[in-house]
């Protein structure tokens, strides 16, 4: 799993003393579960991010997280990056879209 790849990287980091770890995760699993919908459910996003803090994260990267106030959950600075615009551009300047149908 590559979720238990990196944090054994980032403890693999801390133990070497690094002064700083950047966490990218361009997709950062289980962040959809940020909330309890019924009794005795676990909030994944919180143990995910507490799990790469005890590995030794000083900060993370992350692009389109599920919901913006998850970035409350790390003890350290989180950068929430948004590829819609990015994706919105490549759409607009490489497809014709004169009788284009976008389904979501």
């Amino acid at each position: 799993n590559w979720i238990m790849e990196q944090l054994l990287m980032v403890d693999s980091l801390r133990r070497a003393s690094a002064r700083s770890i950047n966490v990218v995760a361009p997709f950062f699993g289980y962040s959809r579960q940020d909330k309890k919908h019924q009794g005795r459910e676990p909030i994944t996003a919180r143990l995910m991010f507490d799990l790469f803090r005890a590995a030794g994260a000083t900060r993370i990267l992350t692009v389109d997280m599920h919901a913006t106030q998850e970035q409350g959950f790390f003890d350290g600075p989180v950068d929430h990056l948004t590829a819609m615009p990015v994706l919105i551009d490549y759409v607009r300047n490489s497809m014709k879209l004169d009788n284009a149908t976008i389904v979501s």
